[in-house]
């Protein structure tokens, strides 16, 4: 998972850079056409137009050469061979189609894969946000047509963000697209590695380790991404609007003082209640992250320090980067209900411990059924003893 302010590859802007990428973005000058520009819940037109603007804004970063994307193809085929049989013989075939993609690249890449939650939360949102909804009418002033509109630049935004903080594709632990593909973010890794004074081809493995891993987990366990996916479907649909927020910051668009304190928090662009299935939706969804995290943390970590000489320093620096959270961590969170918070995952990581020195890891990934209840994340015994002695 992805985080905050102090981290060292971040997706907060300077807003005065962001505020120049996003004037060359026609939407007054061209508005009728933005608003028509498709069918579907989400204009996507606009939803590009804005995450390319935020990918280039303060520049593109550093672009990968032909000896970069060897290097990234032989640390996936190092972690493959290093992993098989501890994750369960399932790791290989990734060296054969490693992508080192750019930010605009992989922005293009994540709007098409997460095209069908957000499609699935803009269907369940806009007949609260359209003239006669339950007594609510909230766009009665704009239209029910400007709803897409107002979905494109939320989905804009968090792309945007995202792509300026990811390196790779697996930093956000959503199964989504084609999961035989691992993709790396070039500019994000090479600046990371700069701010921490990592070694490139150390860290590059640790990448790889990971993506690895976690591609192993969803091939040899499915369940675990049918599991995930049932519970983004249980929050998307039981999302609403804050209408009272949504009428507030609707008024307040057209201040450019307000105007621009949304720009830096994107986050705010669709205020949002979290109803009581949602709570409980994100709780279950939580526990599985925590393990499906955990697990991933222990194989790197197995792995690794046989082969990675700062093993320590990069974790430490990776650790720090999950600690706070970005904006586009926030808006995610805010959407699809994906959030991990640092005590969840760290009791993943301590639970899955426990758990590998009791030789249980493989009860525990039979099947959705075996998942840890919060209080048993706290304490691995009371699984132990509910699972493996039952």
């Amino acid at each position: 998972m992805t985080t905050g302010n102090n981290r060292n590859v971040s997706g907060e802007l300077n807003p005065s850079d962001l505020s120049r990428a996003l004037s060359d973005i026609p939407i007054v000058r061209e508005l009728q056409r933005l608003i028509l520009s498709g069918p579907g819940p989400i204009n996507w037109h606009i939803a590009k137009q804005i995450a390319d603007a935020i990918s280039k804004a303060s520049g593109v970063g550093s672009w990968p050469d032909l000896a970069d994307r060897n290097e990234f193809t032989q640390a996936v085929r190092i972690a493959e061979l290093n992993l098989s049989d501890l994750a369960g013989g399932e790791a290989g075939l990734l060296s054969e189609d490693v992508m080192v993609v750019g930010r605009e690249e992989w922005a293009a890449l994540e709007l098409a894969a997460m095209r069908p939650y957000v499609e699935r939360l803009a269907m369940k949102l806009i007949p609260q946000l359209t003239p006669g909804a339950a007594g609510q009418g909230l766009l009665q002033g704009m239209g029910s047509m400007m709803a897409p509109l107002l979905f494109g630049v939320q989905i804009g935004f968090l792309v945007g963000h995202l792509c300026r903080d990811v390196m790779s594709k697996f930093d956000l632990c959503l199964p989504r697209g084609d999961l035989t593909r691992p993709y790396f973010v070039y500019a994000n890794i090479v600046q990371f590695e700069d701010e921490l004074e990592l070694d490139p081809q150390q860290f590059r493995l640790w990448l790889a380790l990971h993506e690895v891993a976690h591609h192993a987990q969803f091939k040899t366990h499915p369940w675990m991404a049918a599991h995930l996916e049932h519970l983004l479907q249980r929050f998307v649909d039981g999302a609403e609007v804050n209408a009272p927020d949504l009428l507030d910051l609707m008024s307040g668009v057209s201040d450019p003082e307000e105007l621009n304190r949304l720009i830096e928090k994107p986050e705010e662009l669709l205020p949002m209640l979290i109803s009581s299935s949602q709570q409980d939706a994100m709780l279950q969804m939580q526990n599985l992250l925590a393990v499906i995290e955990g697990h991933a943390d222990w194989l790197v970590e197995t792995a690794g320090r046989k082969l990675l000489v700062d093993f320590d320093k990069m974790r430490e620096g990776i650790n720090r980067r999950r600690v706070e959270k970005s904006s586009s961590e926030r808006m995610l969170q805010r959407l699809l209900g994906i959030d991990l918070p640092w005590d969840r995952y760290s009791e993943g990581v301590s639970f899955i411990k426990a758990l590998a020195q009791a030789e249980q890891i493989g009860p525990l990934l039979a099947s959705a059924e075996n998942l840890p209840t919060a209080e048993e994340l706290q304490t691995p015994s009371k699984w132990i003893t509910r699972v493996a002695f039952s």
